[in-house]
């Protein structure tokens, strides 16, 4: 029996893993609206720099069909094309992605 739990956890473990770097499906800021907040999102574009503090950024990301607030905690090249994996999230009524990876 413990045998099997300790399979069966290491699978788990396993599969959250697997989840985890999942890339979903790139997606267009224009698309980008309150039904996918707490969704992961993969977005392609250009970020300009808004404010850096010692905890976090906060960017702009353009892809052509719009732009959204980036919230990353780690720096994030300015001006050059990146590919972002992260979370719709709303911040005083305005929708935001917080960036759970930089893919380049």
């Amino acid at each position: 029996m413990d045998l099997l739990i300790g399979i069966f956890s290491l699978f788990l473990i396993l599969f959250l893993w697997v989840v985890s770097y999942t890339i979903p499906e790139k997606i267009y800021v224009k698309s980008i609206s309150k039904e996918l907040i707490n969704q992961r999102v993969y977005l392609k574009g250009n970020v300009t720099k808004l404010y850096l503090s010692n905890r976090f950024s906060l960017y702009k990301l353009n892809d052509g069909t719009g732009e959204i607030k980036l919230v990353f905690f780690k720096k994030v090249h300015l001006h050059n094309p990146v590919k972002i994996v992260g979370v719709v999230n709303e911040y005083k009524n305005e929708l935001e992605v917080i960036g759970i990876r930089c893919l380049d």
